[in-house]
């Protein structure tokens, strides 16, 4: 029997590139007449309300909801700030209020789902707890959620492998998200939360999803063939997304970090220096906490010379700006929502990463589908800014650079055309939800 009206309780981990893309997941559920409680913490609640009364595009059919954690900065400055682990506790205390609210309240039907991302265990046992059917999410690459999967397996046997996926792109091991954290204490620490985290939720889930698709990732699902694919998932509405937490600034290399990435004085003036010694216009988005510095971050001048063929804004519709003719590349992060946009739009990368899975990501840009150029194996210090401004030459003068890049855009557009492999997984996955 097959419910009438089916209601998900959705919850992303805090961070934009985990909320939007689970808020487009849940907006294509929408289409197929689900109702949706989407619930954040209060600090990203207060953004989200903001940025969905400009745009009105909603309906009754999507609630937002928020839940204390005490993880906006700017309140309670005088008090001590509560660690993640104690904001994480909280969070699971309360989540059961909006789920016995909607279920007591006389709604139609009753929250019958909840999807979360994959880091939030927790919340998948508070819906097991109630009877309530789970789902993990997984905002980035499929690689990482598989490799979060085997590895404990591996370690509860006693056996670790250095080739878990013979045709998984090659990992440096001081490339992995624990060992980009501070001292070896940070490191297991990071391990520790990583991986008992995933774990949580791939025993207590029924069903395991992610943002890929077969045909970007095809080791991931050999390696873990127990997560189903359902993406790319990016705005149906071109330039309307919901989801992002940051205010848009549209207004052209496209150069942009993420909403995580800090920069150090040196590098970030290295990266100027690159921008404008590659003589070509830009748009680059840089935030207000960019650059970890008390002073001046820009070099002298740079942004008086800077206005006749570059503008620089604190934020952009990335999407839209991706999809503009006027883009040659995406100098970018390689966070795996920039990875898929800049794909979806059939561009080549250069490419910086960062942090965590961006190094994956790289590896799958340069190494797999060969659409992008590494900056990242240069060391600070060591001309980086002309470092740039070659590979921007190499990338522009290398055709087979672009036309890879629209080869690869056609693949990943037809995974979710209508008959394509995630179109497919969609479509299945919301018949079983109203099962």
């Amino acid at each position: 029997m097959k419910i009438r009206n089916p209601r998900v309780l959705a919850l992303p981990y805090p961070a934009q590139g985990h909320v939007f893309p689970l808020m487009e997941l849940c907006l294509c559920l929408l289409k197929h007449g689900f109702t949706i409680t989407f619930v954040n913490n209060e600090f990203i609640h207060e953004r989200l309300m903001s940025e969905c009364k400009e745009k009105g595009d909603l309906g009754d059919q999507l609630r937002l909801v928020s839940l204390p954690d005490w993880l906006d900065p700017a309140k309670d400055k005088n008090k001590p700030r509560k660690t993640t682990e104690a904001s994480e506790q909280l969070m699971q205390q309360k989540l059961e209020e909006p789920i016995a609210e909607t279920n007591g309240g006389g709604c139609i039907e009753n929250i019958t789902c909840v999807i979360t991302d994959n880091h939030k265990g927790w919340a998948l046992e508070v819906a097991a707890k109630m009877g309530i059917r789970r789902v993990a999410f997984c905002a980035i690459a499929a690689t990482v959620f598989a490799w979060q999967i085997t590895v404990p397996n591996l370690i509860g046997d006693g056996i670790i492998s250095n080739d878990l996926s013979p045709k998984a792109p090659a990992m440096n091991t001081r490339n992995f998200a624990w060992a980009r954290l501070g001292n070896l204490s940070m490191q297991k620490s990071a391990f520790q939360f990583f991986f008992s985290l995933d774990s949580e939720a791939t025993e207590v889930a029924d069903l395991l999803i992610c943002n890929s698709s077969y045909e970007l990732e095809p080791a991931a699902f050999d390696l873990a063939p127990g997560i189903i694919p359902v993406g790319p998932l990016l705005s149906n509405w071109l330039g309307n997304s919901v989801g992002h937490l940051w205010k848009e600034d549209s207004t052209f290399m496209y150069a942009a970090f993420g909403s995580f990435t800090s920069f150090d004085q040196t590098r970030f003036q290295e990266l100027v220096l690159g921008l404008e010694l590659s003589n070509m216009p830009f748009l680059w988005v840089v935030r207000p906490n960019t650059v970890e510095c008390k002073k001046e971050a820009y070099p002298p001048g740079f942004q008086d010379r800077g206005r006749t063929r570059g503008k620089i804004v604190h934020w952009a519709p990335q999407q839209k700006v991706l999809a503009h003719p006027s883009v040659a590349c995406l100098l970018s992060h390689c966070g795996w929502n920039s990875a898929v946009e800049g794909v979806n739009s059939g561009l080549p990368f250069l490419c910086w990463p960062y942090f965590a899975d961006q190094f994956l990501n790289e590896s799958y840009i340069c190494d797999e589908w060969k659409v992008g150029l590494r900056l990242s194996l240069m060391k600070a210090g060591s001309l980086r800014d002309m470092k740039l401004k070659l590979r921007w030459r190499q990338l522009v003068g290398d055709p087979r650079l672009r036309e890879r890049a629209l080869n690869l855009k056609e693949v990943a557009l037809n995974s979710v055309r209508e008959g394509g492999s995630s179109y497919n997984n969609l479509q299945h996955l919301a018949e079983r939800l109203k099962a």
